[in-house]
């Protein structure tokens, strides 16, 4: 299967609230996205192998790594709503030590 034809494997927002909550040594990449809409899912899969490339874990010397979920807009459109993303638009948010950075 071509890798523009593979879909995302999410996790689940509460696992990466609960890390983002938890976590104060990893910068946390939070991915939201759908696997219907290529842009988005397209989106997913580039910040995916971003976190899987050790050499992006090195330009983060003052962080112990860097922590990667995919979250799938379709299972939490109020909370993307609430917090102004539209479903099928990719969206990336950024944390570390609890505190959200872009």
């Amino acid at each position: 299967m071509d890798s523009d034809e593979e879909l995302v494997s999410f996790q689940t927002l509460e696992d990466a609230q609960q890390a983002i909550a938890r976590d104060r040594e990893n910068l946390i990449f939070v991915g939201f996205g759908v696997n219907w809409c290529y842009p988005a899912k397209k989106n997913l899969q580039n910040l995916w192998a971003f976190g899987e490339d050790t050499n992006s874990h090195k330009k983060c010397n003052q962080l112990k790594g860097l922590r990667i979920f995919l979250v799938n807009q379709d299972k939490c459109k109020q909370y993307c709503s609430q917090n102004g993303m539209i479903v099928g638009v990719p969206t990336c948010t950024i944390f570390f030590k609890g505190k959200q950075m872009s």
